[in-house]
């Protein structure tokens, strides 16, 4: 092969024209036994987008329940206490 480098790009660019089937986990793990300058081989993860908004939605939901006087502590949903009348 003359160029390892153009043919991946070339295949990843093939990878964004085609659709996820949605019938199928929305996931390809594509492992291309190429040797390129910089690898000796490689490895292309597709997502369809709605893994990415969820993994968004969820950091940005820990983000804004994180302790601040405790950054390592684990996230803890706040709780109004209640009044009691005794």
């Amino acid at each position: 092969m003359d160029s390892p480098e153009k043919f991946i790009e070339d295949y990843v660019s093939g990878l964004s024209t085609t659709t996820i089937d949605p019938s199928k986990p929305l996931w390809d793990v594509h492992l291309l036994n190429l040797r390129t300058a910089e690898a000796a081989a490689v490895g292309v993860l597709r997502m369809h987008h709605s893994l990415g908004d969820g993994t968004s939605l969820m950091s940005l939901l820990l983000a804004s329940i994180l302790n601040l006087h405790d950054p390592e502590s684990l996230p803890t949903v706040p709780v109004k206490k209640r009044r009691s009348d005794f």
